[in-house]
C-alpha cells in the first residue's frame, strides 16, 4: 500500500510591513514572473518565489530543484486600541510543500534553497 502524505517546510520572514511600498511577492513559473498579493495565497507548481524587501533593498528567493506548491500568508496579531480591534502585521509565512505518494521501498528528495540578494538600486 502506498504512503500518501503532504510534506512541507515553513519559512517565516519578518519584513517591515505587508504594504506594496515595503514588500512585493512574485511567483516564477517557466521563467515567467507573476506578482501576487501579500495576503493569503496558494501557488501551484512554481519554480521559485521572489520576495522583494523594498525597505532593505533585498531580494529573498525561495527555490527548489523540483516544482513546488507554496502557501503564502501574513502572520498578524489582533489587539484592542481605542475601543476597536486592530490587526497588526508581524511577519509573512511561506510554506513550500509537495504532495507525495511513495511505495514502501521508495525514497524522495528535494533541495530547497533560500537566497538573499542585496541591490544598490531599486528592486
Amino acid at each position: 500500500e502506498k504512503l500518501k502524505l503532504w510534506y512541507g517546510s515553513e519559512i517565516n520572514l519578518a519584513l517591515a510591513s505587508m504594504s506594496p511600498e515595503s514588500m512585493r511577492i512574485f511567483a516564477v513559473k517557466d521563467k515567467e514572473k507573476h506578482e501576487i498579493a501579500a495576503d493569503k495565497k496558494s501557488r501551484d507548481r512554481v519554480d521559485s518565489l521572489v520576495i522583494r524587501d523594498l525597505v532593505n533593498k533585498v531580494a529573498i528567493i525561495l527555490s527548489s530543484d523540483r516544482k513546488l506548491e507554496i502557501w503564502s500568508l501574513p502572520v498578524v496579531t489582533t489587539s484592542q486600541a481605542e475601543g476597536s480591534m486592530k490587526k497588526i502585521y508581524q511577519s509573512s509565512c511561506f510554506i513550500c510543500h509537495w504532495q507525495l505518494e511513495l511505495d514502501s521501498q521508495d525514497s524522495w528528495e528535494a533541495n530547497l534553497s533560500l537566497k538573499l540578494q542585496k541591490k544598490k538600486s531599486g528592486l
